[in-house]
């Protein structure tokens, strides 16, 4: 049985209820599953046919650098999507690797379901729509971040906006989120809480 919070997460990003017959239907095109603790759910390579919505837990994507580092480019906790789109829609290999940090519950919905929803249900290609939005829009804003902004700076926005990363994710695995050495993030959160 897919949970309400998948529900809530539609209805919240179209800003109105979604009817009964919607979610009835919805919750058929898609299934569930358990990962465990470090369990990686896509490897780089393989073909990503499936979005992945965290009902519980943490998971992150990543790719692994020619110097043989993971550099991370998502984290997904509860309430989050997460998913290679290059692959879930180029048809090609993924190139990200998903991994689970906390033992975690997700709802998945394969690309052919995802295809099918959307024909039949208005109401989801509209809120895909908004939901892959959203995310080119993060993408851009933190590759600018990234660009422009100094490491502390990005420290302090992850800090305002997504506190629950800060407090659940390895300190090696923020680090490579803001693009930073694992020393660097030390001496930026020492600094922080020293209050300077």
């Amino acid at each position: 049985m897919i949970s309400e919070k998948l529900r809530k997460n539609i209805e919240s990003k179209l800003g109105t209820s979604m009817p009964s017959a919607a979610w009835k239907k919805m919750q058929s095109y898609c299934s569930t599953k358990a990962i465990k603790k470090k369990e990686i759910v896509l490897r780089e390579g393989q073909f990503c046919d499936q979005l992945f919505f965290v009902e519980k837990g943490l998971m992150y994507s990543y790719q692994v650098t020619n110097d043989l580092d993971n550099q991370v480019t998502q984290i997904a906790y509860e309430d989050f999507w997460i998913s290679d789109l290059y692959s879930f829609f180029s048809k090609k290999p993924a190139i990200y690797h998903i991994k689970a940090l906390e033992d975690s519950h997700i709802v998945c919905i394969s690309r052919d379901n995802f295809e099918k929803a959307c024909l039949e249900i208005p109401v989801l290609e509209r809120f895909f729509r908004i939901l892959f939005q959203n995310a080119y829009v993060s993408n851009q804003r933190r590759l600018i971040q990234n660009i422009h902004e100094e490491a502390s700076a990005r420290y302090c926005q992850l800090l305002e906006q997504k506190p629950e990363i800060i407090r659940r994710v390895p300190q090696y695995i923020l680090a490579s989120y803001l693009g930073i050495k694992p020393q660097s993030l030390s001496r930026i959160r020492k600094k922080w809480s020293d209050g300077k």
